[in-house]
């Protein structure tokens, strides 16, 4: 691989001291040979050449084609030929050094192209569309650019390797020669004086900048401002002065390259910093965005961000400046502080955002705003359980009730569970940017690093919320008789059913004619009865509880329990009547929902809302009343 790397240099030599970009193979051949004699003394890397055959220059030559540097041809006359683009390339870039000593010198035009200039070398690009997103490197010297413009404006050509800073730095330079002219200077500032009223000084020293120094004027160009508009105002009156002009002299045609370029420039950075300032603004927005509530966001929340006028945040920023917010904001500092920004996952695996100095608010806000919320579904949980004479550990010992709220937290409360679990959450009383009252607020929630008991923290108490589960119940469950005798019936229901149901085939054989039957109790219809009314994965008890909750409203627990009685008396003596005007030993499903519908609609309970929820409660409570009382015949 060493005779590749030193094989393009030694072809660039060939072809300028031959004064001909083409290279037949054999000449090169005896060249290189020769070339290997007189210098493996100084370069002893060139020894391979000594012997070198046409074979093996033929495909160190193809491997330079694969790499783009040089093109081999077939020739009718010398065979293979190899064409080498340096000769041209080289002309064109010592062209470009004459320039920068003499900036009256014109650009390099494509028409003094050669004809037999390979295409190959040649990448044509527009000012407008690819000329400011050039990112040439040291090694593009292998090809040209043809600049093209929009108008009938020559196109120039300028090497690979060049930097759109370096055309326009050339750009300027003839600008500023164009100066020179007193009365060129004069009519151009005169023109900018007359759009720009008020303006004159700071006209005459953009004027004076562009003629002392070239970096500083290109300096003023990049950093945009209010002399954009000198910018852009200069470029369109030279435009307008030349491009009038059918035939154009050479020095005229180089100063409308150089103005367009300098135009196109203009505009480019002028756009550039104008995004940047959207962009930081932008930035700017999404902070406080983020110090708004909720005050925790997930990924898809942020990229929703919008700004005051309800333009999207991203857009003016783009993804990858979202990224790299979120990265930077959520990094440590290295000196052991918390980010700004904190992240925390909830238990569904969701990830969220809080800043860091509201992070606190935040965890008090949600433990008051849900203490309450907890509280009724804890209520209702136990009220449910109580109502089926069914116990649970969290009823009588505080270790278990503490677990039952941690496990409600998660469920119904899951950004507070989340937070409370955050290994960031112990270290916050010790960042210096938190309040002193956050601080004692963290202290207190965290004590000794543990975190309190999830009844210290919502600040419930067991038996109290034992006690208010049991008011609810009706009042038949406060009656030690009768809610033995109720639980004796509903406990073995179990063990009744499956005996039933083993003996299914036989009980659901048709009576023969001439058999007698056996009286069936109304207790035994209603148990029947109930699959007509009680969907196969609920009980009795369940769909009572589930209605109740729909039609009783009532918050404060005293009222709800009187009401709850009242309307339970109310159905009892209509159905006791109902009993001593028609035994239930004939009772049916028609019977039971007919009676719902004649209880619901009297005056009594007109004051109910939801008629659709007291009627089902009204044929439960009747099936009940009938499975759970001594209704004989």
């Amino acid at each position: 691989m060493a005779v590749s790397v030193r094989l393009p240099d030694i072809l660039r030599t060939y072809a300028l001291r031959f004064n001909s970009p083409f290279v037949g193979i054999s000449e090169l051949t005896d060249y290189l040979r020769k070339y290997a004699q007189r210098n493996i003394a100084e370069k002893p890397d060139v020894a391979s050449f000594i012997d070198i055959s046409e074979t093996r220059l033929l495909t160190e030559l193809e491997a330079l084609e694969s790499e783009g540097k040089v093109e081999l041809i077939d020739d009718k006359r010398k065979g293979k030929v190899v064409f080498v683009p340096f000769y041209f390339l080289d002309k064109v870039t010592r062209q470009y050094e004459m320039i920068r000593e003499k900036p009256e010198l014109p650009f390099p035009l494509a028409s003094a192209i050669p004809q037999n200039f390979s295409k190959r070398f040649l990448r044509y690009i527009r000012i407008n569309t690819d000329f400011t997103e050039l990112q040439p490197e040291p090694e593009n010297d292998t090809f040209l650019y043809q600049l093209m413009f929009p108008d009938d404006t020559p196109p120039l050509i300028f090497p690979g390797n060049f930097s759109t800073d370096q055309m326009l730095d050339l750009a300027i330079a003839k600008l500023r020669f164009f100066f020179q002219k007193d009365e060129l200077r004069d009519f151009i500032q005169k023109k900018l004086i007359t759009a720009n009223p008020g303006k004159e000084y700071s006209i005459r020293k953009f004027i004076l900048t562009i003629q002392a120094h070239s970096s500083e004027a290109m300096y003023t160009l990049k950093k945009s401002g209010d002399v954009y508009l000198y910018w852009s105002y200069l470029c369109s009156v030279v435009k307008q002065e030349f491009s009038k002009k059918t035939e154009k002299m050479s020095d005229e045609i180089t100063i409308l390259q150089a103005i367009f370029i300098i135009e196109y420039l203009n505009n480019y950075y002028r756009n550039k910093t104008q995004q940047s300032l959207q962009r930081e603004t932008a930035l700017k927005n999404l902070d406080l965005a983020l110090q708004k509530p909720p005050y925790y966001f997930n990924k898809a929340a942020i990229v929703n961000f919008k700004d005051s006028r309800g333009v999207p945040l991203l857009g003016q920023y783009s993804q990858s400046d979202l990224e790299e917010y979120i990265q930077e904001k959520t990094g440590s500092d290295g000196d052991a502080n918390l980010p700004d920004l904190l992240s925390f996952k909830t238990p569904d695996g969701e990830r969220y955002y809080i800043m860091l100095d509201k992070t606190v608010p935040l965890i008090i806000s949600l433990v008051n705003d849900n203490r309450k919320k907890l509280r009724d579904v804890c209520l209702k949980k136990w009220y449910q359980q109580l109502i089926r004479f069914e116990q649970s550990d969290a009823m009588h010992t505080d270790s278990a009730f503490n677990q039952l709220l941690k496990t409600l937290c998660a469920e119904y409360v899951p950004i507070l569970y989340a937070l409370l679990g955050a290994p960031f959450i112990p270290m916050l009383s010790a960042d210096k940017r938190i309040t002193e009252h956050q601080a004692a607020e963290i202290r207190r929630i965290f004590s000794r690093d543990r975190l309190l008991s999830y009844t210290d923290l919502f600040m419930m108490n067991r038996q109290e919320l034992l006690t208010d589960a049991k008011i609810l119940l009706p009042f038949w469950y406060t009656i030690p008789i009768i809610s033995s005798i109720i639980a004796f019936f509903m406990r073995p229901k179990k063990t009744r059913r499956s005996a039933r149901m083993g003996n299914s085939k036989a009980e659901s054989l048709p009576q023969q004619p001439g058999t007698t039957n056996k009286k069936i109790s109304p207790r035994e219809i209603a148990s029947e009865l109930q699959a007509e009314f009680i969907p196969a994965n609920k009980s009795l008890q369940d769909c009572i509880i589930e209605q109740l909750d729909l039609w009783n409203t009532i918050i404060d627990p005293a009222i709800r329990k009187q009401n709850t009685d009242d309307v339970n008396s109310f159905i009892r003596d209509q159905v006791k009547i109902a009993h001593r005007t028609q035994s239930f030993t004939k009772l049916t499903s028609d019977r039971i929902r007919n009676l719902a519908d004649a209880i619901v609609s009297t005056p009594g309970l007109a004051k109910v809302k939801n008629k659709g929820a007291l009627r089902l409660y009204t044929e439960y409570y009747i099936l009940w009343l009938v499975l759970h009382s001594v209704y004989t015949g």
